[in-house]
């Protein structure tokens, strides 16, 4: 190489390392990578419960997997600027939550909660031998009276199996809070199920 093709040569490689945004580019494409890996990673550990927590927000089973497909969705082409598990997981939790909230929205359904509660509960047991159809729509009917807010703490709590802390976390509020709206709702569903309660 002669010194014209040297130079040429030099100035064609500066021109390949200092073109504007070439690490940002490959720092990017790394960032993706690791935050597919993450979701990927989270959402198989986790997917069952947000699952649990769609229906036990009154979805069906249908409407539960439309949502969960869609909060995924999000999550790829959103890619939130997370790179923690503790965070992604907080933020599908929300993400779920409000896309729940959403769905009943648009469908003007609300009230479709805790038809799981009755599952595991065995018709005749009971004194009077009162059916499982009863039981499900005393307890619509219990869950109705709830402020919206109450009655999302408690499926969180009891469908999605997530404790005091981390329900806090996903929903910014004080644990304290938290644990003492549940202790409230948890009395108010007591009270409205009282009679049910005698009956059995």
């Amino acid at each position: 190489m002669n010194a014209t093709q040297l130079t040429l040569a030099g100035s064609l490689m500066e021109l390949v390392t200092d073109r504007p945004g070439a690490d940002d580019l490959a720092t990017e494409t790394r960032a993706l990578s690791h935050f597919r890996r993450l979701l990927d990673e989270v959402w198989s550990g986790n997917e069952a419960r947000l699952a649990r927590l769609a229906v036990g927000l009154g979805l069906r089973g249908d409407q539960a997997a439309d949502v969960l497909q869609d909060v995924y969705l999000m999550a790829i082409q959103k890619s939130p600027a997370i790179c923690e598990e503790g965070e992604l997981l907080k933020w599908l939790f929300r993400v779920t939550v409000n896309r729940c909230h959403l769905e009943h929205r648009r469908k003007s359904c609300w009230r479709r909660l805790w038809s799981s509660l009755a599952a595991g509960w065995q018709p005749g047991r009971g004194r009077g031998g009162f059916g499982l159809s009863e039981l499900k729509d005393e307890v619509k009917r219990a869950l109705g009276t709830l402020a919206d807010d109450d009655r999302t703490l408690v499926v969180m709590r009891y469908f999605s199996e997530l404790n005091s802390r981390e329900i806090a976390e996903i929903v910014g509020m004080p644990d304290a809070t938290v644990r003492g709206r549940l202790r409230a709702a948890r009395r108010k569903l007591a009270e409205e199920l009282a009679d049910w309660d005698d009956q059995i």
